[in-house]
């Protein structure tokens, strides 16, 4: 009430600082700021009415107030008290309403997700995304959050936030545990980081929720055979310069056997013949070496995730943190 009858006059009306005004002039200015302050309050008594007709608080001699307070609460003040009231004070009829409008803003978040999600627009898929999800969890709806969330997944996986898309899939399988999807988003954003034996694991688990999923089974068997060559790609690192090292000892020896029958034998020197089969051993482990590297990097291009655009667009790169691509290179 000092705000609005008292100081914004006074504000208003004060003169600037250095200059006297008449005697009439200022009593000119009172009554002005006086009719001022008066308005106010004039005004202050309506909107008390307005808000006690619309409370049902005006009784019997205010009755013309109460009808006329109502009235401007139906044209000014409705839309603020409706947005104001908390769904305790409402009837059930109005909560119903609300959270059916509630549920209907949800859904029509999500598929504006889904359309810019199809159109390539993550970022902006996201937001819609997110704000749905919010509705979703004030409605109490874990259906629809676990669908969000499932699809949050998706997106942050294809934008290569690989650790933001493996939680949001978390978060989905625990609104949804019966559902396949989580299992299956989860499994996807570990085959991304590298972690192919827990992928194939939420692969089982996904399958166990929907066994008709040819897709999700055929991923399944790409983790099986991409464990395999994890196994023999490893045991490759090892094996092939000790196999290449072998076979030139063992070309050293048909040599020496073959020299032994000639006319005129040239490999006499028990010590020329020993340097010869470590020089064979050398050159044999250095081609087993050479045979090696181009084999593993074979393998590793098939470990490797598939190339999105997203990633390349952003210049981002699988971050295999636990080493995998690292050890399959035998580096």
């Amino acid at each position: 009430l000092r705000r609005l009858g008292a100081a914004a006059p006074r504000r208003a009306l004060a003169a600037p600082a250095g200059i006297t005004m008449p005697t009439s002039e200022v009593r000119r200015r009172k009554r002005e700021e006086k009719r001022e302050r008066e308005r106010a309050l004039e005004k202050e008594r309506k909107l008390g009415k307005a808000e006690g007709g619309a409370g049902g608080a005006a009784v019997g001699s205010h009755g013309h107030s109460h009808s006329h307070g109502a009235h401007a609460h139906g044209t000014h003040g409705g839309a603020e008290e409706e947005k104001a009231k908390s769904e305790a004070d409402m009837t059930p009829e109005e909560r119903a309403a609300k959270r059916a409008a509630d549920a209907a803003k949800c859904e029509a978040l999500k598929q504006e997700g889904n359309d810019l999600h199809k159109a390539g627009s993550g970022s902006e898929a996201l937001e819609k995304y997110e704000a749905a999800l919010q509705l979703a969890l004030r409605l109490n709806d874990a259906v629809a959050a676990g669908t969000l969330a499932s699809n949050m997944s998706a997106v942050l996986l294809q934008l290569g936030q690989w650790d933001a898309s493996l939680q949001f899939a978390l978060q989905a399988m625990q609104w949804r545990p019966l559902w396949a999807k989580p299992y299956y988003r989860l499994g996807e954003a570990l085959r991304f980081r590298g972690m192919w034996g827990r992928a194939k694991g939420c692969y089982e688990e996904s399958l166990k929720h929907n066994p008709d999923d040819k897709h999700v089974l055929k991923k399944m068997q790409e983790m099986e055979e991409l464990e395999a060559l994890v196994t023999s790609t490893a045991h490759l690192s090892v094996r092939t310069p000790i196999i290449g090292a072998v076979l030139g000892v063992i070309a050293m020896a048909g040599l020496a056997v073959v020299d032994a029958r000639l006319a005129s034998p040239t490999l006499n020197n028990p010590v020329i013949v020993v340097f010869l089969a470590v020089v064979f051993a050398l050159v044999g482990g250095g081609i087993g070496f050479v045979v090696r590297h181009f084999a593993a990097e074979a393998r590793v291009r098939r470990l490797e995730p598939p190339a999105n655009e997203w990633s390349k667009e952003r210049g981002l790169e699988p971050p295999f943190t636990d080493g995998a691509t690292t050890a399959l290179r035998g580096e």
